[in-house]
């Protein structure tokens, strides 16, 4: 997470917490977080159907846009209006594919 910008230390913890409880992932014994079959299972349906919803780079550009709008350099509308686009866009991709 922190090689691609994705949360901080405060909120790391919770989406660590968020993957183990919908069973996407074990925690081994050393830490070591582990897929499910499941977990596998979603990741690769979603790549069978668009290889950047699975990809951390994707969610790091949405947090980047974010920090953006705390430093002033863009309105809250404009970083909605851009990444609203990018979903829909991928969304209907992803309707394309489902099948």
């Amino acid at each position: 997470m922190e090689t691609f910008g994705i949360g901080t230390d405060a909120s790391m913890a919770t989406h660590i917490n968020n993957i183990c409880e919908r069973e996407y992932v074990t925690v081994q014994n050393n830490r070591k977080l582990v897929p499910s079959k499941i977990g596998l299972a979603l990741v690769h349906g979603y790549i069978k159907v668009d290889k950047e919803l699975v990809h951390a780079s994707m969610r790091s550009k949405t947090e980047s846009q974010t920090d953006l709008i705390a430093k002033g350099n863009k309105t809250l509308q404009e970083v909605l209006d851009e990444t609203l686009m990018i979903f829909k866009e991928k969304y209907k991709i992803f309707v394309s594919r489902i099948s």
